[in-house]
């Protein structure tokens, strides 16, 4: 007697179809008993293969739309967080952009990431570089584009296993830090590009100057569930920034920094304190 499949085992046999070009289109082609006969030894999955096959027209229609509707998944995905990667990729053409959705999922044998949206844009920056780039000349910009919003991804990808504890306590605007100890907040990063992006940046999409000259941006998440900030910085803030380990408290390092580079110890500490306000900083 044949035991049949349970709903979990018809789940992964649904998406092997899904997966498997091959048998895909065998199951379609209405010649599917050599290939189920070949792929399938358990009685029930070739019964449900056979099931689906006897239906072409419903099968067709189900995979169909369930590979149209993981490419627009994937596009919108990509348009919210790397918008100046798909525009500048497609020219701003959304019939370009669901395309290329496509064959990046059937490249990945349609296993679409789901609500891991940063993972599944960090994956396609690697098709990218990896496939596209093989078969086109990549637009000018798109290697130093790629690295920011890859960037930013991994930072909010990295947001949702921190412990609350590690956020640090909240810090009032008028409170004294000198003897307060900086580091850098639990998500926060410094990314270095070799040309200037700004305006590209701040207008969402790839219009403005693009300057030819490093940029540094200090990106971070204030706290848990906020949106992420990012914020240029020249060498004198950098060099700041980077003394904010959790060992010197504010007041040492404005001490030493004003004796390193002439500026005033002030003026550090004005500094120190926007970002512990901001949150790219924790005092303790």
């Amino acid at each position: 007697m044949t035991v049949p499949l349970d709903a979990a085992g018809c789940h992964a046999l649904w998406r092997e179809v899904i997966a498997d070009e091959e048998l895909c289109d065998a199951l379609l082609s209405g010649d599917a008993a050599s290939v189920v006969a070949d792929r399938c030894s358990d009685p029930a999955e070739r019964s449900i293969l056979e099931t689906w096959a006897a239906n072409p027209a419903a099968l067709r229609w189900n995979i169909v739309n369930l590979r149209f509707r993981g490419s627009q998944d994937t596009m919108f995905k990509l348009r919210r967080w790397m918008p100046l990667t798909s525009a500048l990729l497609t020219e701003g053409r959304p019939g370009w952009l669901l395309d290329l959705c496509f064959e990046y999922l059937a490249h990945h044998r349609w296993d679409e990431l789901g609500h891991r949206h940063f993972a599944e844009c960090r994956r396609f920056a690697d098709y990218v570089t990896g496939r596209v780039s093989q078969r086109r000349r990549l637009p000018d910009h798109l290697e130093t584009v790629l690295t920011y919003e890859t960037a930013v991804c991994a930072l909010l990808e990295r947001s949702a296993s921190v412990p609350l504890e590690a956020w640090g306590p909240e810090h009032a605007a008028d409170s004294p830090i000198h003897d307060l100890r900086p580091r850098p907040g639990p998500v926060s990063q410094l990314i270095e590009l070799d040309e200037d992006i700004t305006e590209w940046i701040v207008n969402g999409r790839p219009e403005g100057a693009v300057l030819d000259r490093p940029l540094r941006l200090l990106s971070f998440v204030p706290r848990l569930g906020d949106t992420y900030w990012v914020t240029p910085l020249d060498s004198g803030p950098e060099l700041v920034f980077r003394r904010c380990a959790g060992r010197d408290t504010c007041g040492e390092i404005a001490d030493r920094l004003a004796a390193e580079v002439g500026a005033r110890a002030h003026d550090i500490l004005d500094v120190l304190q926007t970002w512990a306000r901001e949150g790219a900083l924790v005092l303790e």
